[in-house]
């Protein structure tokens, strides 16, 4: 009658190859019309869907992916798949649904919403600008020029919120933020 989510290792994930949690388990209890947990001698297979995934396939990325994509309920009508993320950042919805043979409907469950973040910051996805490029500073004590800076992974992606990032200089000092 109903599919009921039941938990996830970990709701964020890292691209692939950053050296972060590349993968959760996600797990669902399919139940009948009273709530109950399906039993072994009414168990059921499960298929397993992304939607959204991010398909940016390009420049050697690729997507994220479901194993296996179907799987049979267990005695406690319980069932379980792994999402691995991929070379792409971005926001994935997941769900779960069974085709019921008996009347040809489906029984979708509501989408789980699983977020890939980026890796580590790569120099050659690192941008920088000033606000002015013809500083007079020379000669001023504590003068002060904004810098904007765009950090990437090595596939692109923009790097996660709070990533460390360190600067250097030949001339003058960068405060620590």
């Amino acid at each position: 009658h109903s599919i009921a989510f039941v938990g996830m290792t970990s709701r964020e994930i890292s691209v692939y190859g950053v050296g972060g949690t590349e993968s959760t388990i996600l797990t669902w209890e399919v139940r009948d019309s009273l709530g109950f947990p399906i039993d072994i001698d009414h168990r059921d297979t499960v298929e397993f869907i992304l939607m959204g995934t991010p398909t940016d396939t390009t420049n050697g990325n690729y997507a994220a992916y479901v194993s296996p994509s179907k799987a049979i309920t267990n005695a406690s009508g319980r069932i379980a798949t792994t999402v691995n993320s991929g070379t792409i950042s971005g926001v994935l919805q997941f769900i779960a649904k069974i085709h019921r043979e008996t009347d040809g409907f489906w029984i979708i469950s509501t989408p789980v919403v699983i977020t890939v973040n980026a890796g580590l910051p790569d120099q050659s996805h690192f941008t920088i600008g000033a606000d002015f490029f013809n500083f007079p500073g020379y000669d001023w004590v504590n003068n002060t020029d904004g810098i904007l800076v765009q950090v990437g992974d090595k596939y692109s992606n923009p790097v996660k919120l709070g990533t460390a990032v360190y600067f250097n200089t030949t001339g003058g000092v960068i405060d620590a933020s």
